[in-house]
């Protein structure tokens, strides 16, 4: 009886150190999943090239990103290439002659890609660049359309000094709104830039940016554009920019 209960124990006891040690025999496979991507390629008309921004995290390994020939400059680790979780990507891009950029992110789990077709040109007709804006009309902004443009995102900025010249006050202006692929002007009622409680506006500046997108937005649409092993949003971004001035012509 002793002998049956001593090598059913010896049983047991080999088959649970099987189950904790058996099975772990060579490396332990980890599994990461796709890797998620923000990518943005932006042509600012301050640039002589487009230039691209990429995000890419959760890779087993540092990955390697290109658009159409050219291979991104890696930063964000050391020379040696030290792993990180989140890799990021910038580089200047050779324009394109037919606007089309294709996004490659090589990985240890496969390759991601994207294509993104890049904002035609466009331009400012209103205001044009340090033209003046009186406080007794509305501010009228108007562009010419970008082709294949799918929205426009326009910021304004501006601040003024009012009330007494030894003493003046200061006031700023923010607006970022987005609009359709149709818009091609925007007014803003000048009695929200200029109260009707300020008097005596003496001088100030102002900036805008309009950018004509293509691509998911980021934080608007849960849909991405990136396909194969990997998730997330490559975008394209086409900017005008002008500054302007604010004085009274009343003063």
């Amino acid at each position: 009886m002793h002998k049956i209960f001593f090598v059913l124990h010896f049983i047991i006891i080999s088959f649970i150190t099987f189950l904790f040690f058996g099975c772990k025999k060579g490396p332990t496979v980890i599994s990461y999943g796709d890797p998620s991507i923000r990518a943005e390629l932006a042509y600012y008309d301050q640039l002589d090239l487009p230039r691209a921004a990429v995000e890419v995290e959760g890779t087993e390994l540092l990955p390697i990103a290109t658009i159409n020939n050219d291979t991104l400059e890696l930063s964000g680790c050391n020379p040696e290439g030290e792993y990180m979780w989140e890799s990021y990507f910038r580089g200047d891009v050779s324009t394109a002659s037919d606007n089309e950029y294709e996004l490659r992110v090589y990985h240890a789990g496969g390759e991601a890609t994207a294509t993104i077709t890049m904002p035609g040109d466009f331009g400012i007709t209103s205001p044009e660049e340090y033209d003046t804006i009186t406080p007794s009309e509305d501010i009228t902004i108007s562009w010419n359309p970008s082709e294949t443009a799918e929205r426009y995102k326009l910021s304004i900025s501006l601040g003024y000094n009012y009330g007494d010249t030894a003493d003046p006050s200061f006031r700023r202006f923010y607006l970022d709104t987005i609009l359709s692929d149709i818009a091609t002007s925007l007014t803003i009622q000048k009695e929200s830039v200029f109260p009707s409680e300020i008097d005596s506006i003496r001088e100030g500046t102002g900036s805008l940016n309009i950018y004509a997108e293509n691509g998911p937005q980021i934080g608007f649409s849960s849909e991405g554009n990136i396909s194969g092993e990997g998730i997330g949003y490559f975008t394209a971004v086409n900017r005008r920019h002008v500054n302007f001035l604010i004085e009274d012509a009343s003063n």
